[in-house]
Formats: C-alpha cells, sequence, structure tokens
C-alpha cells in the first residue's frame, strides 16, 4: 500500500509542472522585522542586538587555511531556496569553486533536485507514519480540519498525507506555493553552486547523508512534532510572510536575527511547545554542526574545498566557524 502511495505522489511531483507551467511564480510576502520595526521599533532593535551579539555572525563567506600550508579552503552559508535574488552565484563564489579541488555541500545529493525528494520518500521509516497508524490518530479531532483544508496541503493526495508524519506535514506547511511551483524548473542556491562545478568538472561530495538529516525530524517525540505541527497550522502568519523574510534576512545578510525574530513572534505558544522547539533547534542546528565540522575537516586536510552548508549554521559559540578554529584551523570573514 504505502509503495503505491509513494508511486502515486512521484507521477505527481514529476507532472506538476507541467500542470501549472502557466501559473504565477513570483513569491510575495511581507518582511516581519520590518513590519515589528513599524509596531514596535524598540523590539526590533533588541531582535538585531540580539543577532550582531552571536559570535562569527558578520559574514556569509570565510576562508579557512590549515596549519600545513595547504591551498586554502572556503565556507560558504547558504540559503535552500530558488529566489532568484539568492540563486543566481556572485562571480567572485563561482570564481571561487571554478578554483576548487572539491565543492562539498550538506548532501551529495542536493545538487540534483527532484531526485533528492526521491530519494528522501524512500526512507519510510523516517517519513511516513508506522503500520496501522495514521496522521489522523495523532491529531486532536478539533484540529483535523484545520490541516484538511490548508491549500498548501491541497496538492497532496489524501491517502498520502494521512501517512506523513507530522513533522513531513509541518515542512510542506512551510513551503509557500510559489516555491512549490518554481522548484519543478528552477535552481536553488545549491544546485547553482553544484552546476558550477559540473561545469569545471570538480566533484562533489557531502557532509552528510540523507538519513542522518531525516533522523533529525524523525527522532523528534510524537508528540512534539504533532505540537510543533499544531502551532504552526495555527499561525496567523502567512506563510509567505515567513518565507519572504528569512530571504530578505539573508540578503541584508543579517541571517542571524532568523531565530531572535523567531523567538519574539512565537513567544506566546507556551512553554512546553518553547520546550520542543528548543530541543528540535538544538538537533537540528548544534548537533549538525559538529558532525560537519568534523566531516569538513577531512577535506580541509587536502585543501582547495569549497565547503557550502546552511547559513545558519555558520554562527554561534558551536557553529560550524567556532568549532573549526577549535580544531586548529585559521577562519577569517572574506565577506
Amino acid at each position: 500500500m504505502l509503495r503505491s502511495l509513494l508511486t502515486i505522489f512521484t507521477v505527481l511531483l514529476l507532472t506538476s509542472s507541467l500542470a501549472k507551467a502557466e501559473s504565477p511564480v513570483a513569491c510575495t510576502g511581507r518582511n516581519l522585522l520590518e513590519d515589528l520595526r513599524i509596531k514596535d521599533p524598540a523590539a526590533a532593535e533588541a531582535v538585531l542586538r540580539e543577532a550582531a551579539a552571536i559570535p562569527n555572525s558578520e559574514s556569509l563567506l570565510w576562508k579557512i587555511e590549515a596549519p600545513g600550508g595547504q591551498k586554502p579552503s572556503w565556507l560558504f552559508g547558504t540559503i535552500h531556496v530558488t529566489d532568484s535574488r539568492v540563486a543566481d552565484p556572485q562571480q567572485s563564489i563561482k570564481d571561487k569553486i571554478k578554483d576548487s579541488r572539491v565543492l562539498v555541500l550538506e548532501l551529495k545529493e542536493a545538487a540534483y533536485g527532484n531526485a533528492l525528494t526521491l530519494r528522501i520518500l524512500e526512507r519510510e521509516n523516517l517519513v511516513f507514519m508506522p503500520e496501522q497508524q495514521t496522521l489522523w490518530d495523532v491529531i486532536p479531532d478539533d484540529k483535523e480540519g484545520r490541516l484538511r483544508n490548508d491549500p498548501l496541503l491541497a496538492m497532496i493526495p489524501a491517502e498520502f498525507l494521512a501517512r506523513m508524519q507530522p513533522w513531513l506535514v509541518g515542512a510542506s506547511l512551510a513551503t509557500p506555493m510559489c516555491e512549490v511551483i518554481r522548484k519543478q524548473n528552477k535552481f536553488t542556491l545549491d544546485q547553482a553552486l553544484a552546476q558550477r562545478a559540473q561545469f569545471a568538472n570538480i566533484p562533489i561530495e557531502g557532509l552528510e547523508t540523507i538519513d542522518e538529516q531525516l533522523q533529525v525530524f524523525s527522532g523528534t517525540p510524537l508528540e512534539d512534532q504533532v505540537g510543533l505541527l499544531l502551532v504552526q497550522a495555527a499561525s496567523e502568519i502567512p506563510t509567505e510572510d515567513n518565507f519572504n523574510t528569512i530571504v530578505e534576512l539573508y540578503l541584508s545578510g543579517q541571517v542571524s536575527a532568523v531565530m531572535p525574530l523567531n523567538k519574539r513572534i512565537h513567544r506566546s505558544v507556551g512553554d512546553v511547545l518553547n520546550r520542543a522547539a528548543e530541543n528540535l533547534e538544538k538537533n537540528l542546528i548544534e548537533k549538525r554542526n559538529k558532525v560537519m565540522a568534523s566531516r569538513a575537516a577531512a577535506h580541509i586536510e587536502q585543501g582547495g574545498a569549497f565547503i557550502a552548508v546552511g547559513a545558519l549554521h555558520l554562527a554561534g559559540d558551536q557553529g560550524v566557524v567556532a568549532l573549526l578554529r577549535k580544531a586548529g584551523y585559521k577562519v577569517t570573514a572574506a565577506q
């Protein structure tokens, strides 16, 4: 049954670009930090002060030098979206990739678009509910209608939606329809970097496996997954606004404000859910940072690596930049 549902969803995924070829793909949305600046200037300044106080938050590009005098490597913070304002890398970034020995992404498979989605869906135990249990078994009856009727979930077949783990439903709600459509025929920034490497016949490697990334979400207790999903579904903030805010913070070099701003906006969700969100953040960011830094070191030791990871992994006392310094590398802001 599950395999047949996977086949149905795969067909839907691969044909949706044809069905929506004439649909608008421009993403619109407010910048929530700018909204906060208008409504509560002091609160907005507090968010920016907190972000500025985060160590190593001043740059998206870092030069890495090993003690042995190997060719320098580069660490670049990305954002996994197709927005044309970020998905076309600056010429200086393209040149550094062309001059590198290897391109290292979070996931090697991230270079291949829909293929990554299909590989994810093949990990049934990490993305689907256990046999004999559905999503609706764990969602309170009075909350079910909100999810069933959400337009962002409308393109997912009902039988398939019922099999998805709550975290995967949440991921679907976090992506506006404009981005879903664009991903059918436009590159994300990570894919654009990979294309430059492929043009230059530079090999592509990954710092993590698909299973490792999925386990971060699937390993979250089911109760916490459900709680976070319900808060997300009940939010009055449009998905487009959240999405556009992250993109614009990235463009302005203020990506470290994402977490402080998010906490400010959602501070009233309750202690239990705040703890669940903090635990997920620790697993999603801090634990993975240690893995990324450790595995990046092997590439740095060989010299000439261009390493690209999500921008939120760079900064902080436990960020990749700090961890690489602790490992003995000289890491300096280059942008």
